[in-house]
């Protein structure tokens, strides 16, 4: 494997971990929501932050996996 290869290699790893443990944590803020531990309007925009994130890094996903 090339230097680049391993780079690359890397930095997909290190985002299907970021994107594991963003898509657990949304799943539980979403649960406190839910259940009303947690609600204010800081939540709700944290929890939709996560959503976009979670959104744009499987966009990248999916187009590195086209290309």
């Amino acid at each position: 494997m090339s230097g680049k290869e391993e780079v690359s290699e890397k930095n997909y790893e290190e985002i299907v971990v970021k994107l594991a443990l963003s898509n657990d944590y949304l799943k539980k803020l979403n649960h406190l929501i839910e259940m009303k531990r947690i609600f204010s309007s800081r939540a709700e925009a944290f929890r939709r932050a996560l959503e976009l994130l979670f959104e744009k890094y499987g966009d990248i996903l999916s187009e590195e996996e086209t290309s």
